[in-house]
């Protein structure tokens, strides 16, 4: 399944990149036979480009494209391995379904994200994936963010919102 940003990108020449964001969902996780619930933030990998200053202390963004790899707060990371050992490579369950941590993120208090736990990737989510409203969550269960080229003619960016619609967007990821 392509990414949301190529589809993007295939409307409009001035978009450089873009990304989906759901903030902080609430989910049920298992690590270490331990149940709990998190805070969850689903993002598309794309996320990292245009917010490079997310800093990934352990992992990196090219293990988060993989199948269901998570990125992990370094504050929850202390709550998976008491004994100070790195989470990376472990596993938590979520939904149903297995995800392994591929990396942790450094606790920032100044960023635009709510502090989350787990960091999934889009195109795994286990929010939708178990969701009974799982084929109407496309879109518009997102915020999506841009980064557009120098000298963007915003009007006409705004006027290919108008212009497609609904029509032509890719299927549910």
């Amino acid at each position: 399944t392509r990414s949301v940003s190529a589809f993007l990108r295939n409307r409009s020449s001035d978009l450089e990149i873009s990304t989906r964001i759901r903030f902080s969902d609430k989910a049920k996780v298992e690590y270490n036979g331990v149940k709990q619930q998190i805070s969850l933030t689903t993002v598309d990998v794309e996320f990292f480009d245009i917010f490079p200053y997310y800093e990934i202390e352990e992992g990196s963004v090219d293990a988060f494209k993989g199948h269901k790899q998570v990125f992990v707060s370094r504050r929850f990371a202390r709550t998976m391995c008491p004994d100070g050992s790195s989470p990376v490579g472990k596993t938590l369950r979520m939904s149903d379904e297995e995800y392994t941590v591929c990396g942790v993120l450094a606790d920032s208090d100044h960023s635009m994200m709510m502090p989350t736990d787990v960091v999934c990737n889009a195109m795994d989510d286990p929010i939708r994936q178990k969701s009974a409203m799982a084929k109407y969550m496309t879109f518009g269960n997102y915020l999506i963010l841009f980064r557009v080229s120098e000298g963007t003619d915003r009007e006409e960016l705004a006027s290919l919102d108008r212009k497609s619609g609904s029509a032509g967007m890719p299927r549910p990821i």
